[in-house]
C-alpha cells in the first residue's frame, strides 16, 4: 500500500477550490448587493431555517449573524 501524499493532495484541494471560488466571485452580481442591503437594513430578528443539510447551513449562517452583531 503507497503512502499518502498528503502536500500534493491539499495542494490539488486548494487549486480545485480557488477555482470554484474565482467563479463565484464573477457570479456575485446586483442581487448579492441588494440582499447585502435588506439585512443591513433589517429592525428586527433575522430567521434562518432548514431541514437536514439546509438546517445545518441555517444554523452556520445564523451563528455567523450573530457573531457580527446581527440580531
Amino acid at each position: 500500500m503507497q503512502k499518502p501524499n498528503h502536500i500534493k493532495s491539499a495542494r490539488r484541494t486548494l487549486n480545485i477550490e480557488s477555482k470554484e471560488l474565482l467563479k463565484l466571485s464573477k457570479n456575485i452580481g446586483i442581487d448579492f448587493s441588494k440582499l447585502c442591503d435588506y439585512l443591513l437594513s433589517c429592525k428586527g430578528n433575522i430567521i434562518t431555517l432548514g431541514v437536514g443539510k439546509s438546517g445545518h447551513i441555517a444554523n452556520k449562517v445564523s451563528a455567523t449573524l450573530s457573531s457580527t452583531g446581527s440580531p
